[in-house]
């Protein structure tokens, strides 16, 4: 147990660590920003219940780059994975809520509907490799790989994470094209405008690559705190 514990605990700098390191000191300081605002509102509380999720997932991607052997490297990546699970469903509570279309899930059937596959998703991801392997790790120069990259299942994650943010999209395009109010206007084109960022960015790093097999550092941490700094300028 001492052995597994140093392992853990193992770890050597990696310049691709500072990728992580940015997005996790960039949503703090966006969660800082938000919060002394206060939180008066449905809308701001789930924006940064989703800017949460981010650090989540950036801490464990940070040791999980430095870490120095392949033991450390797949436990951090259990870190990671409440991160960017919880995460689309978060964003798709705050622009329903920006919306004004909150009531939406007001029963607790569309809740559990909702939020059921985050617990079967997150339980698959913790104790089997049909979403992400946890096994075939070998080093690379943004830290540690699987081989392969993805389980089987993946393109199925990747379909039910990319449909939040696809309908996200599409409520804040109908919300833009229905608001009279010019400053309404201004800020729910630049949360459009964020949303893009990570939407098409991310979907071509972090979910195309590692489906057809091309190896390449993930990106998509900073382009979605990319989002996190538009929709922070947005709300406040």
């Amino acid at each position: 147990m001492l052995i597994f514990s140093a392992q853990l605990l193992d770890f050597a700098f990696n310049p691709y660590s500072i990728l992580s390191f940015t997005g996790i000191v960039v949503n703090l300081v966006l969660i800082h920003l938000v919060l002394s605002r206060g939180l008066q509102n449905t809308t701001t509380r789930w924006f940064v219940f989703f800017l949460t999720t981010l650090v989540i997932w950036g801490t464990g991607e940070f040791f999980g780059r430095i870490s120095a052997n392949p033991t450390a490297a797949n436990f951090w990546s259990f870190l990671t994975a409440p991160g960017f699970i919880i995460m689309p469903v978060a964003f798709f509570n705050f622009a329903l809520s920006y919306v004004g279309k909150e009531h939406w899930l007001a029963g607790y059937g569309r809740r559990l509907l909702l939020f059921t596959p985050v617990l079967i998703i997150l339980f698959l991801v913790w104790n089997s490799d049909y979403i992400t392997i946890h096994r075939g790790y070998h080093q690379v120069a943004w830290g540690w790989e699987t081989n392969p990259q993805s389980g089987p299942w993946f393109s199925l994650f990747i379909i039910w994470l990319e449909a939040h943010f696809i309908v996200a999209l599409a409520l804040l395009i109908n919300s833009y094209r229905k608001a009279v109010d010019q400053m309404k206007k201004k800020q729910t084109l630049t949360l459009i405008l964020g949303l893009l960022i990570p939407l098409v960015g991310g979907t071509v790093t972090d979910a195309i690559f590692p489906i057809i097999g091309v190896s390449a550092p993930g990106p998509v941490i900073l382009l979605t705190s990319a989002l996190g700094i538009f929709a922070t300028f947005a709300i406040l």
